[in-house]
C-alpha cells in the first residue's frame, strides 16, 4: 500500500484532467487519467456484481470486507462488503479545504463518466447519487464530517475528520 503523503499527492491531482468520455466507452481516449481509467473498469465489473473483481483479504477491517481489486487513484483504501457494494475512502481528516476542493470536483466530472442514462440527484445531505433509467440506486458521492465540535462536559474541542465516500451498488 502506497504511504499516506504520495496517496494524498496523488488524490489533489487526481481530477484535475479527469476524461468527459462516457462509461460505456470501452475504449480509453486521450485525456482519461488513471482515476477515469480505474473508475471505468469498476463500472464495468459493476455489470457482474463485482464478483469477477479480484478481492484482496483485509488485515486492519474487523468486519472482514476485503480489500477490492481495484483502487480509484487517491483513494485511502476500497473496500467489497458483503452487499457487493464497492466503496473508496479519501480520508482528509481536519484539512477541510481540500476535501471540499476534491468532492466539488468529483460532483462536476462524475455526471461525465456514469453511463448516459442514469439520473443524477442531489439528496438532502448534500450527496450526489445516481440512479439507473429504471431508478435503482447506483453510485453515491458524498462528503462527510465524523468529528469535530465541542465536548461540553470534558470542555475539549475535536478537529474535523473529513471523508470523501464514493459507493458504487452492483
Amino acid at each position: 500500500m502506497k504511504p499516506f503523503k504520495t496517496l494524498l499527492i496523488s488524490c489533489l491531482g487526481l481530477v484535475s484532467s479527469i476524461c468527459s468520455q462516457p462509461a460505456d466507452s470501452l475504449s480509453h481516449p486521450i485525456g482519461c487519467d488513471a482515476f477515469c481509467v480505474s473508475f471505468k473498469r469498476v463500472l464495468q465489473e459493476r455489470q457482474s456484481h463485482f464478483k469477477k473483481m479480484k478481492k484482496r483479504p483485509n488485515p486492519y477491517n474487523s468486519y472482514g470486507n476485503p480489500f477490492a481489486g481495484i483502487f480509484l487513484s487517491g483513494a485511502n483504501i476500497c473496500t467489497l462488503n458483503a452487499d457487493s457494494e464497492y466503496e473508496c475512502s479519501y480520508d482528509f481528516r481536519a484539512r477541510v479545504d481540500e476535501a471540499n476542493k476534491l468532492f466539488s470536483k468529483l460532483k462536476h466530472h462524475l455526471p461525465g463518466l456514469v453511463p448516459r442514462d442514469w439520473v443524477t440527484r442531489e439528496n438532502s445531505e448534500g450527496a450526489l447519487e445516481f440512479a439507473t433509467s429504471t431508478g435503482a440506486f447506483a453510485l453515491r458521492l458524498s462528503l462527510d464530517n465524523t468529528g469535530g465540535g465541542d465536548d461540553p462536559w470534558s470542555g475539549r474541542v475535536y478537529p474535523p475528520n473529513m471523508h470523501i465516500l464514493l459507493t458504487i451498488d452492483p
